[in-house]
């Protein structure tokens, strides 16, 4: 993702309309393609390796109450 240059000439009115009109664009996005995030972002967060339970008994033992 690009990084936006900032100017820092704005006023603060001007710097306001423009963090308002972000939040209705977030809010707009969201409503249009939240659920479909969401699945992305729940696909990104899940961690492919599986890792195996050792043994914590050696099946063999004849003390193992299993």
């Amino acid at each position: 993702m690009k990084t936006a240059l900032i100017p820092d000439d704005w006023s603060t009115e001007e710097a306001l309309a423009i963090v308002d009109f972000l939040d209705d664009l977030r809010e707009h996005i969201w409503a249009r393609y939240g659920l479909r995030i969401q699945d992305v972002q729940a696909e990104n967060s899940v961690t492919q390796v599986r890792h195996a339970q050792p043994d914590l008994f050696d099946p063999g033992d004849p003390s193992d109450p299993f």
